[in-house]
C-alpha cells in the first residue's frame, strides 16, 4: 500500500518539527501517529554501606533538604561530580609522580 504524505512530512527536519511542536498544539497530527516501543535501560548499581560521622551525616540530610533531594541522592550527585573532575584532572599522586607538584615551602 503507498503511503501518502501526511502534515508530518512537511517539515525538512526533526528540529524544524520539534521547533513547531513546541510553539503549537500538536493535536492536528495526532491521526498520523503510531505507537513505539522505547527500551530504557538503567545502570548497573552497586549498594555501598560506609559510616559516616553523625555531624557530617546530619549535614548532609540538611544540605539535601534545602535542595529538595534524598540525601542518598545528593551524596552520589556529589561523589559522581568528584569522581569525574578527578579523572579529568591529574591527580596529586599522578603530578607527584611526573615532578610537577611542589609545596609552597619548596616551590619547584
Amino acid at each position: 500500500m503507498k503511503r501518502t504524505a501526511g502534515k508530518l512530512s512537511r517539515f525538512r527536519s526533526a528540529e524544524e518539527a520539534a521547533k513547531h511542536l513546541e510553539a503549537h498544539s500538536s493535536a492536528p497530527f495526532w491521526n498520523e501517529t503510531r505507537p513505539v516501543r522505547v527500551k530504557v535501560e538503567r545502570p548497573v548499581r552497586q549498594m555501598v554501606s560506609i559510616r559516616l560521622e553523625l555531624r557530617l551525616y546530619n549535614r548532609l540530610r540538611q544540605v539535601a533538604a534545602n535542595k529538595g533531594l534524598p540525601y542518598q541522592t545528593l551524596i552520589q550527585q556529589w561523589l559522581s561530580e568528584r569522581a569525574l573532575a578527578e579523572l579529568d584532572t591529574p591527580s596529586e599522586a599522578t603530578r607527584r609522580a611526573a615532578g610537577l607538584a611542589f609545596s609552597p615551602a619548596h616551590p619547584g
